[in-house]
């Protein structure tokens, strides 16, 4: 039995023979690698491991996501795409 997973639009296999603490493990490393979560007013949810690479799928510079969370402790901020206008909720790991 196969096992599948998705993860920042890459599907990994996790075969059955496989134990679950090993499973778990892989899965947790995936987990500390994200560094942002995005929400939009659209229903979109997705984490990203950089910023850049969030700019880039959002549609909003890297510069004004940054400059929007210094704002706010670097903890959250919300960004409007100029290209989509889909409003975005920011929020750093």
């Amino acid at each position: 039995m196969i096992i599948f997973y998705i993860f920042q639009n890459k599907i990994y296999k996790i075969y059955k023979s496989r134990t679950i603490l090993t499973i778990m493990d892989e899965f947790q490393r995936h987990i500390e690698e994200i560094h942002y979560i995005v929400l939009s007013n659209d229903g979109m949810m997705n984490a990203f491991t950089s910023l850049r690479i969030m700019a880039q799928k959002i549609e909003v510079d890297f510069s004004t996501i940054s400059k929007k969370l210094n704002t706010n402790n670097g903890d959250f901020c919300y960004c409007t795409s100029k290209k989509t206008h889909i409003v975005y909720y920011i929020k750093k790991m």
